[in-house]
């Protein structure tokens, strides 16, 4: 690793995206069923590739009624960004057309170290057309060819990250006290609904932003703590993928009904 500035892959990754060039045995994190639905509509395996980063991400000190974590949530969206950068950097490197069944993780390694990997399948379109980059997609195989039965397309794997806080007033505190019996938090009920908001509407910006004509929502996740015995945070993340539609599809019939006492006699 001495000696990489950072950009495009690491030496590792490029060497092991080189010895790919030479192998006819291909790797790939797919099951069974995601292979099968996959061959249906003209994709096969390519290998596994995966993009990674490990950032310095410190959470911030409040002072008195002001705490600020938009720098933070910052942090966490480009420790997502670039792990997807150069998972499809490893994916273009290999002649991939997708990625597909894309699992994001964040392993916290000290209080402000935080890895941020993606992992995922790249495939390969059996046609002499390429796209002008990869697609990409959280979505497994037998959902990804549905789509494309259906008449739509991954476009790309897409997110929101957003944080809020609250500061813990009298009445709050109060509210949260040991004793204060069973009801309502209305303070924490407002602070986890404004996250989620405020997730939402970043991830739908996402997919406008990529020229969407919609999203599949695979998974959405609040997360709070209380910062400094004085504030409540929530951190909501969104993540799915970005669709578009190239064709009508082919039009779904209803299901047949077929009598049990078909071609019996009526008594």
């Amino acid at each position: 690793m001495a000696g990489w500035d950072g950009q495009g892959l690491p030496p590792a990754v490029a060497h092991r995206a080189a010895r790919f060039d030479g192998s006819r045995s291909k790797t790939s994190l797919l099951t069974a069923p995601d292979t099968a639905s996959l061959e249906a509509v003209g994709f096969d395996p390519v290998g596994d590739v995966m993009g990674c980063t490990v950032q310095r991400i410190s959470r911030p000190l409040g002072v008195g009624v002001t705490l600020d974590y938009r720098e933070y949530a910052a942090a966490q969206r480009r420790g997502y960004e670039l792990a997807m950068q150069r998972l499809m950097a490893e994916a273009a490197r290999i002649g991939a057309d997708g990625v597909l069944g894309i699992d994001m993780t964040v392993e916290r390694e000290t209080q402000n170290i935080e890895e941020f990997v993606a992992l995922g399948t790249a495939v390969r379109a059996r046609s002499a057309h390429r796209p002008r980059r990869p697609f990409t997609t959280g979505l497994p195989g037998p959902d990804v060819a549905k789509l494309l039965l259906s008449g739509w397309v991954p476009v790309g794997f897409v997110f929101g990250v957003t944080i809020q806080t609250r500061y813990l007033d009298y009445g709050t505190r109060r509210d949260l006290a040991m004793l204060a019996g069973n009801y309502e938090i209305r303070a924490c009920t407002e602070l986890v609904a404004q996250a989620r908001s405020a997730a939402r509407k970043e991830f739908t910006a996402r997919v406008s932003g990529a020229s969407a004509d919609g999203a599949v929502v695979s998974s959405m996740s609040v997360d709070a703590w209380a910062a400094q015995e004085s504030w409540l945070v929530a951190q909501a993340e969104v993540f799915g993928t970005a669709i578009a539609r190239f064709s009508p599809g082919t039009p779904t019939r209803g299901l047949t009904m077929m009598p049990l006492n078909a071609g019996r006699s009526t008594p």
